[in-house]
């Protein structure tokens, strides 16, 4: 993760880009992509509200280059205009990780109970694709768990830095 500070030069207007599902489920998502220079570098910002970024304000950033080299924002704030998208927090998504990760706990430790309290025979005559067939979601879900909670970790740390650079700024 790199922080970011200074002019946003260079904005291009915020557009709106929608898409939806095909078939039987239609679901309409709506995103806001704003993009622009900052510290001579291409930055993107991509969320559900459109982002508030003019020319000449000060932005503080915490973002992440994909592989084409502009800067993705993990989360701003626009100094000049006191805005940005660090009020919505990663307590869902540390949240989710948790509780996936609870309930992955609780769904392996029921099967190593049913492992433990069958027969030899019990379980040569079930197989092992059954005991394939129960442990498999939950290490799937103890995987979703790990990734939520690392993901909600990452957009915390990056709020961190963001206020910090931006208490600076407003010192100056």
């Amino acid at each position: 993760m790199e922080l970011l500070r200074g002019k946003a030069l260079d904005v291009h207007a915020t557009s709106r880009v929608s898409s939806s599902g095909s078939g039987d489920s239609l679901a309409v998502f709506t995103r806001f992509i704003a993009v622009f220079s900052l510290s001579g570098r291409q930055v993107q910002i991509v969320g559900r509200q459109p982002p508030v970024v003019y020319a000449g304000d000060d932005v503080v950033l915490v973002g992440e280059p994909d592989r084409t080299g502009i800067m993705r924002a993990i989360c701003y704030i626009n100094v000049t205009r006191g805005v940005g998208n660090v009020d919505q927090g990663p307590f869902l998504w540390i949240l989710g990780g948790v509780l996936a990760l609870v309930l992955s706990g609780i769904g392996l430790l029921s099967n190593l109970l049913v492992l433990l309290l069958s027969s030899p025979e019990e379980i040569a005559r079930s197989g092992t694709l059954v005991a394939l067939a129960t442990v498999l979601p939950t290490l799937g879900i103890f995987l979703a768990g790990s990734w939520m909670l690392r993901r909600g970790r990452r957009i915390a740390r990056a709020i961190r830095m963001i206020r910090d650079a931006s208490k600076a700024a407003l010192r100056k």
